[in-house]
């Protein structure tokens, strides 16, 4: 069975990927027809569109809900606060995994002008295998750094380096085991009412 940066790029991930998307669909189209309906008046779209860093470091954009709001920068409501904890904002990925831009499990994906500050932060030895085995990969909609930041277990200091060491570990332990369990991570969380 593969593993690391073999199963990173084999049918089986794939298969994973699609099979997570397609569970995660008609939620995915009710939160977005809730947004539309309740917030359709402060945003054009449900759907905010950004730039992030993608396989080989190549840009790509990203969905996620609208959940904040444009002049402020707060979340609309306590719903849309609730959405940002529970990460329903994004949901919406799911396009993002149908076209391959993004797995269901991989790094969390840097915003362009945090990338070169991000790889500044870390020792070389490191940045060169951040390099060399996680930019090669596609980012995911869950990652353990993800799914540790939003239960507010991270330390401040050192947290590039944390992230980098998470993000390697994610792509060297990955498989389907490893996907299921940080998909399960998430779950737990989220039932447990753990996300902040």
């Amino acid at each position: 069975m593969e593993q690391g940066l073999e199963y990173s790029f084999s049918k089986r991930k794939r298969t994973f990927d699609l099979a997570f998307a397609a569970t995660m669909a008609i939620p995915a189209l009710l939160t977005e027809g809730f947004v539309t309906l309740t917030y359709g008046r402060l945003a054009d779209s449900p759907i905010y569109q950004q730039k992030r860093i993608g396989r080989f470091s190549e840009p790509f954009i990203i969905n996620k809900l609208v959940t904040l709001d444009p002049i402020t920068g707060q979340p609309y409501s306590r719903l849309a606060s609730a959405f940002r904890r529970y990460a329903i904002d994004e949901f919406a990925q799911v396009a993002n995994i149908f076209d391959s831009t993004m797995s269901a499990v991989g790094r969390r994906p840097l915003i362009p002008s945090e990338l070169k500050e991000f790889m500044d932060h870390i020792p070389s030895s490191v940045h060169n295998k951040y390099s060399r085995v996680v930019m090669a990969t596609k980012p995911g909609v869950l990652s353990t750094f993800g799914i540790l930041s939003h239960k507010g277990f991270l330390p401040t200091d050192d947290v590039f380096l944390i992230r980098a060491e998470l993000d390697i570990q994610d792509v060297v332990d990955g498989s389907i085991r490893h996907d299921l369990a940080v998909t399960g991570s998430l779950i737990t969380s989220a039932i447990n009412g753990r996300l902040v």
